[in-house]
C-alpha cells in the first residue's frame, strides 16, 4: 500500500513539472524576482486616501479610506472604505445606497473592492483568480507595467462572468487602474495618496 502511495505522489510531481515550466505557467509569467504583493495595497492605504474611476458613459465612482484598525491582539486588520457612484449629471444614483460606508475585512472580503457593499455576507460578489500576468497601462499619464488579473466573478450570468483588472502599487486605496466586469470600463481619473 506504500509502495503505491509512494507510486502515485511521484506520478503526481511528475505531471506537475511540466504544468508550472511551460511557457503559459506560473514559474515564467514575471521576471524573476517580481511578485504581485496584492497584500501591500489595500492594507497599506492611508486614512484620506482616495481613488476616482469613470466609466465609458461618464459616471463616476470614489473610494476613500476613512478609518483603519491595524490588527492588534490577534484581530483582523480592517479598512473602513466610503463608497460613493455618481451619475454622469454628478447626481447620486441612489440615495440610499449611492454614498454608503462600509468596513472591508480582508479576511472576509478578499483584497479586491467589495462590489455590494450594501450585502457584506453576499460572497458570491468575490472575485476569484484565474491568471495573473505583466501587462501595460497608464498609470498617473504615464505608461506603466502593471499587473493585469483575469478574474471570475460568480454574481454574474453564466458566459459574463469574466473580469479583467488591472493593479499598479500607486493607484491608491485598492491598487486598481483599471478593470472591465458586467461590460462596463473602469479607469482611474484621479484621487489622492497611493504609492510612490
Amino acid at each position: 500500500m506504500r509502495a503505491l502511495i509512494l507510486l502515485l505522489s511521484a506520478l503526481v510531481v511528475a505531471l506537475a513539472v511540466p504544468v508550472l515550466w511551460h511557457e503559459g505557467g506560473g514559474a515564467r509569467q514575471a521576471k524573476a524576482g517580481e511578485a504581485f504583493m496584492v497584500g501591500l495595497l489595500l492594507p497599506n492605504a492611508k486614512v484620506g486616501e482616495e481613488a476616482v474611476y469613470s466609466d465609458q458613459d461618464g459616471n463616476r465612482l470614489v473610494w476613500t479610506v476613512e478609518r483603519r484598525t491595524d490588527g492588534s491582539a490577534g484581530e483582523q486588520q480592517r479598512v473602513m472604505v466610503r463608497r460613493r457612484l455618481y451619475d454622469k449629471a454628478g447626481n447620486l444614483v441612489d440615495p440610499r445606497w449611492g454614498d454608503m460606508v462600509y468596513e472591508h475585512d480582508v479576511l472576509r472580503h478578499g483584497w479586491f473592492p467589495l462590489m455590494a457593499p450594501q450585502d457584506p455576507q453576499g460572497l458570491d460578489r468575490l472575485w476569484v483568480w484565474a491568471r495573473i500576468r505583466r501587462d501595460q497601462r497608464v498609470v498617473h499619464g504615464k505608461e506603466q507595467r502593471c499587473w493585469r488579473v483575469d478574474a471570475v466573478d460568480p454574481a454574474l450570468p453564466a458566459g459574463a462572468e469574466g473580469v479583467l483588472c488591472w493593479f499598479h502599487e500607486q493607484a491608491p486605496v485598492y491598487g486598481l487602474v483599471e478593470w472591465h466586469r458586467g461590460g462596463r470600463t473602469w479607469t482611474l481619473v484621479g484621487g489622492r495618496g497611493g504609492g510612490s
